[in-house]
C-alpha cells in the first residue's frame, strides 16, 4: 500500500515537472529572442520536446488507467484511498509537491537541452547554454513553470477524487447495462437467423403444409 502511494506521487511528481520543463523549454526559447543578445536555444533541434511530453504523456496514461482499473474492482481501494489523501491535504500537502516540482524542474530542463545540444553539436559549451543564454531567465522560467504546473495537476487529482464516487457509479452502471443487454441481442440474432423462426407462428396456430407429391 505505501509502496504504491509512493509510487504514484514519484509518477505524479514527474509528469508534472516532465511538462514543466517542456513549459519552460519554450518560453526562454521565445522570452530569449526578445530579452537576449545571444538566446543559445536559437539554431538547435529540439528533439527533446518532444521526447519529454511523450514521457510527460506517458506517465499520465499509466495513472489514468490504474485509476480506471480501480474503479472497474472496487474491493481494491489503493488507488481510491490515495486520491482521497490527495483530496483532504489541501494546503501542506500542496506545497509540498510544488517543491518536488520545482526541485525536478531545472533538471529535466536541463536535461533537455543538453540532449539538443549533444546530439547536435556533440557537446555542451556551459551551464548558461543550457539554460537558453541566462541564468536568471532559465531558473525563473523553470520556477514559474513548475508552479503554474503543479497547480494545475494537483487540481486535476483532487477533482478525480472528489467525483470518485460518482465516476465509479456511472461506470458500474455502463459495464452492467453493457453485460445485460448484450446476450439479449445476441438471442435475438440468432432467432432471426435461425431457418426454424419463420415455421413456429405457424406451428402456434395449428397448422401445416401440404405433403409433398409422392410417385404412385
Amino acid at each position: 500500500m505505501r509502496a504504491l502511494q509512493t509510487a504514484f506521487y514519484a509518477g505524479l511528481v514527474v509528469f508534472a515537472a516532465a511538462l514543466a520543463a517542456v513549459l519552460a523549454h519554450i518560453v526562454i526559447d521565445v522570452a530569449g529572442d526578445y530579452l537576449l543578445a545571444h538566446d543559445t536555444y536559437d539554431g538547435v533541434a529540439h528533439h527533446s520536446r518532444g521526447l519529454f511530453l511523450g514521457i510527460a504523456l506517458g506517465v499520465l496514461a499509466l495513472a489514468l488507467l490504474r485509476y480506471l482499473f480501480e474503479l472497474f474492482d472496487r474491493r481494491s481501494s489503493s488507488m481510491v484511498s490515495l486520491l482521497r489523501c490527495l483530496r483532504a491535504a489541501q494546503g501542506a500537502h500542496l506545497l509540498g509537491f510544488v517543491a518536488w516540482v520545482c526541485a525536478a524542474t531545472p533538471l529535466a530542463l536541463v536535461g533537455m537541452e543538453a540532449y539538443d545540444l549533444l546530439a547536435d553539436f556533440g557537446h555542451v559549451a556551459s551551464v548558461r547554454a543550457l539554460l537558453g543564454g541566462s541564468v536568471a531567465l532559465g531558473l525563473s522560467s523553470a520556477l514559474a513553470a513548475a508552479i503554474v504546473v503543479a497547480m494545475l495537476a494537483q487540481w486535476l487529482f483532487r477533482l478525480l477524487a472528489n467525483w470518485e464516487p460518482a465516476i465509479a457509479s456511472l461506470v458500474a452502471r455502463l459495464v452492467c447495462a453493457r453485460r445485460h443487454a448484450l446476450p439479449v441481442r445476441r438471442r435475438r440474432l440468432l432467432s432471426s437467423l435461425s431457418l426454424d423462426a419463420g415455421t413456429r407462428p405457424a406451428r402456434r396456430r395449428g397448422k401445416r403444409a401440404p405433403p409433398l407429391a409422392t410417385p404412385a
